[in-house]
């Protein structure tokens, strides 16, 4: 299990979260401004729920949003699997 600590890779600022979650990699994370944490754990939500055709989860990816460590006033992204 990935420890969820200040000690993570930090991105530059993003934009298009579904595109950023896609391509993050286990104990990576982001920053995400205060009231767009919403749309950030629907997006989460929604890659590890949505079914292919076959009937299966597309994504096997779980992500946590959760207030920032470093700045208490916004949100943090992390993938935990």
């Amino acid at each position: 299990m990935v420890e969820i600590t200040d000690k993570v890779a930090i991105p530059e600022n993003i934009t298009k979260y579904r595109a950023a979650m896609k391509t993050m990699n286990v104990g990576h994370s982001f920053p995400v401004p205060n009231g767009e944490e919403k749309e950030v754990r629907y997006i989460a939500w929604d890659l590890f729920h949505k079914e292919g055709d076959d009937g299966k989860p597309v994504s096997e990816k779980r992500f946590k949003t959760k207030r920032d460590p470093l700045d208490l006033e916004n949100f943090r992204c992390w993938r935990v699997k």
